[in-house]
């Protein structure tokens, strides 16, 4: 969760929600956010809607990797439907190598939402319009739950409102650009 949080000392962390806060610290939830299945806006599936994961099953992934939230996710929903989905033989953690890959390729990848967004924002990527949508935890600050410094409480209150002036200018929910 953080070397400083983890470490006691009571520095806050940017982080994705946990299933536990560490013992004193507490979460507080800046964005929410969830998985994005993208392509390049000349794929078959780009302006369809209300897509299914059986027709998602059909394509070509560009998978993350092994171990990561957004791969259990995708190994998940295939496995549900007992489909092994033709890959590509390549995978990243990077999410610019990740997007200019899906915009050079004929091919989806399974992604939080808010690593793809300034791409769907220019329109360079299109979130396939999945249905059910595919939550993900919020990302948010972990902070010490009492006695934090004067300047601790400064950076949280700033990234509070930075945080709230960027939902407002989004909406109330992540923005799905089709």
């Amino acid at each position: 969760m953080g070397s400083a949080v983890g470490a006691g000392r009571g520095r806050p962390a940017l982080v994705r929600q946990s299933a536990v806060t560490p013992t004193g610290f507490e979460f507080r939830p800046l964005l929410d956010d969830g998985f994005a299945v993208v392509c390049r806006p000349a794929h078959r599936l780009a302006k369809r809607r209300s897509v299914g994961w059986t027709t998602l099953a059909r394509a070509t992934w560009l998978p993350q990797a092994v171990g990561s939230a957004a791969r259990e996710l995708l190994d998940a929903q295939m496995a549900a439907l007992q489909i092994q989905p033709q890959m590509t033989p390549v995978l990243t953690r990077v999410s610019s190598l990740t997007v200019a890959l899906v915009e050079s390729l004929d091919v989806l990848a399974l992604v939080p939402r808010s690593v793809v967004q300034p791409w769907l924002d220019r329109g360079t990527l299109v979130e396939v319009d999945v249905q059910p949508e595919l939550p993900f935890k919020p990302l948010g600050v972990v902070m010490p739950a009492a006695g934090a410094t004067r300047a601790t409480l400064a950076f949280v209150i700033s990234i509070e409102a930075h945080a709230a002036a960027l939902r407002q200018q989004r909406g109330p929910t992540a923005t799905r650009t089709r």
